[in-house]
């Protein structure tokens, strides 16, 4: 019970060290979209994609790997980590000669310079991955928050400085490669890891199945993920870019700072101590399901009806053009903030040939919906079919891993969902029969969150929704 009481306080500890280090980006993206013109933001969303695309290829699996496998040896994971340090620096490398043929591409020079220095970043992140997962595996949740705190204010209020210097892109470009530096040496002063240049193969192959499949379905959810901006970026130029990729990022807070950022790496070291154990695993993993539903719904409504508010304030006027974009895609909240959790769970049983074969579905058909909205040459409607895949997601990976993998009742699992449906009706004919005028955005935003919110509890007091609700978070279990 006593260690119970103690993670479950470094859990909330480190929560709010994640919301504290959301915080303080938030603040350093509002200066910056005020500071820097959406060209420039647009020069740099095209470098960032490819950098994504590093940072999968860098993990390999093996960070996932090694929080799941528990017979790993001291001396596995110094061979592992031995690796990942030569790997990182060849693609480091690799990522600054990346710059010419970008550069070829798009047309513009400025690619070259912006990726060698990105080159830095992508080696210290790459090095940061089995850091990071034994700091993770360990439960160390609270070091981890302090970590991420003190590098985004530090990265932060330099690239403002930067930005403020007249240094264009370049103070985002700064911003990236200072996080990556400061977390790396942040957790190789917390564990205790041993380079040398002669590695055992043996200690790869005790990670080698696992990691495989994580890497394939992370290299999918890679191009899935990023296709829409690489095609924007070609077709459609780096303003429409930009404006995508803004109101894309504004969408994406809630998702990655609630379940891939906060959830996902503290239930992967948690549920898989039970891994064994599948209806254990089916009932926790529905009690954290049912809390990012009540939580997806609601910031879809919010940000759906307060979607000029919400980009001006955060961003300025300049970005007012982004607001239909962030609107639509903010009715894709809600699937994205509960089926991204899924990756935990298969995770946390091993089984990433399950999580890949899903993925190869339903991220086939994203990248199929995407090119065809491309094809359409109209921004509105490339973002609707975004917002579809996004519930086809939902329905695949839901029916392999509850009803295949955990083998329970797929058609029970989706049946829980009739609240947020019934709310998002309810809401929906709110927003068109209740008009907000006040002449302070900051005030027409306060209104319809709490007007969201005050219809949320009221239906969920009557439905019963709330005591379940209450019964999730509170429980001692």
């Amino acid at each position: 019970m006593a260690m119970s009481r103690n993670l479950k306080r470094s859990t909330a500890l480190w929560g709010l060290a994640k919301y504290a280090s959301l915080l303080a980006t938030l603040v350093t993206t509002a200066v910056l979209s005020r500071i820097l013109t959406p060209e420039e933001y647009g020069v740099v969303a095209v470098t960032a994609a490819f950098s994504a695309l590093f940072a999968v290829l860098a993990d390999v699996g093996y960070g996932t790997a090694i929080i799941q496998n528990r017979r790993l040896s001291a001396e596995d994971i110094d061979d592992i980590y031995s690796f990942s340090v030569l790997f990182s620096i060849m693609l480091g490398l690799a990522f600054a000669l990346l710059g010419i043929p970008i550069s070829h591409f798009y047309e513009n020079a400025v690619y070259r310079r912006i990726c060698a220095l990105l080159g830095l970043s992508v080696v210290f992140t790459s090095m940061n991955t089995v850091p990071n997962a034994l700091i993770m595996r360990d439960k160390r949740f609270l070091n981890s928050g302090l970590r991420m705190i003190a590098a985004c204010v530090v990265a932060g209020g330099i690239a403002i400085v930067m930005a403020l210097k007249g240094l264009s892109y370049y103070a985002i470009i700064g911003q990236n490669l200072l996080f990556s530096v400061i977390t790396f040496f942040w957790n190789r002063l917390t564990v205790r890891l041993r380079f040398h240049l002669k590695m055992r193969a043996e200690s790869l192959k005790k990670v080698g199945s696992f990691s495989a499949y994580q890497f394939l379905y992370s290299m999918m959810r890679y191009f899935a993920g990023n296709m829409d901006t690489l095609l924007i970026g070609k077709t459609m130029g780096s303003v429409p870019l930009a404006y995508y990729d803004k109101g894309h990022k504004l969408m994406m807070y809630p998702v990655q700072n609630l379940t891939n950022y906060v959830v996902n790496p503290i239930l992967v070291p948690i549920l898989s101590e039970h891994q064994a154990d599948r209806a254990y695993l089916y009932q926790a993993y529905a009690r954290v399901v049912r809390v990012l539903s009540c939580l997806g719904i609601l910031c879809s409504v919010f940000f759906f009806w307060g979607a000029e508010e919400a980009m001006i304030l955060f961003f300025g006027g300049q970005w007012g053009e982004a607001v239909p974009v962030f609107r639509l895609l903010s009715l894709s909240i809600w699937p994205q903030m509960v089926a991204s959790s899924a990756s935990a769970i298969y995770q946390s049983i091993g089984d990433t040939r399950r999580m890949f074969v899903s993925g190869l579905v339903y991220f086939g058909l994203t990248i199929a919906l995407i090119v065809a909205g491309v094809c359409t040459g109209s921004l509105e409607t490339l973002v609707w079919l975004v917002v579809a895949a996004q519930y086809g997601r939902f329905a695949i990976d839901y029916y392999v891993l509850i009803g295949r993998t955990l083998n329970m009742s797929y058609r029970c699992f989706i049946g829980q969902f009739w609240f947020e449906c019934l709310y998002a009706g309810v809401m929906a004919a709110v927003i068109a029969l209740v008009p907000v005028t006040f002449t302070s955005r900051l005030l027409r935003l306060f209104v319809k969150g709490c007007a969201a919110l005050a219809v949320f509890l009221v239906m969920a007091v009557v439905t019963g929704k709330y005591a379940q609700i209450r019964e999730t978070l509170f429980s001692k279990k």
